[in-house]
């Protein structure tokens, strides 16, 4: 696409559900649907490959329509590659980035919904100052300690995060 620099900032537009960014000499593109796919993770051992994920062609339609109405050239532009994946919510919309106490792991982050689409720089400065003695409230706020102290059910705790990802862009 002319013009489609890497130094260009990424794009949200919470009434289209869309994000995007510069990204090799094109658009990468996504967005938010009301109605998401969604899976439970206790049907797959922690060695099972992923469950293959095809792209939904009418999903990729609807959000092509969306950017055409905005961005120049966008009529005219193909679809080169197609990716999906699983998004990761946590029940209170927030993302994981530090140590859990009862783990032993330097340091982890996860739940990250699209941080890593649309900031992966901030996401790895919120990682490196969990690893810091004295962190910021904001830092704190992002253990996973807080769902081991928190009393809640597993059918109540998707529910939740499920809600968290067909709301994000509600307006």
């Amino acid at each position: 696409m002319p013009g489609m620099t890497a130094d260009l900032p990424c794009l949200r537009i919470p009434d289209l559900t869309l994000y995007a960014r510069a990204r090799d000499g094109g658009l990468l593109l996504g967005g938010w649907e009301p109605d998401a796919l969604h899976t439970d993770p206790r049907n797959y051992s922690m060695t099972d490959a992923p469950p293959k994920i095809e792209p939904d062609w009418k999903v990729v339609e609807q959000l092509h329509g969306k950017i055409t109405a905005i961005v120049p050239h966008c009529p005219e532009c193909e679809a080169g590659t197609v990716g999906k994946g699983w998004p990761t919510f946590t029940p209170d919309g927030r993302f994981i980035i530090a140590k859990a106490r009862a783990l032993r792991v330097l340091s982890w982050r996860a739940a990250a919904t699209r941080m890593g689409f649309l900031a992966p720089r901030a996401s790895a400065v919120l990682l490196v100052q969990s690893l810091r003695p004295n962190k910021s409230d904001n830092v704190k706020s992002l253990t996973p300690d807080r769902f081991t102290e928190a009393k809640w059910t597993w059918d109540d705790a998707c529910r939740k995060a499920r809600a968290v990802y067909e709301t994000y862009y509600g307006v």
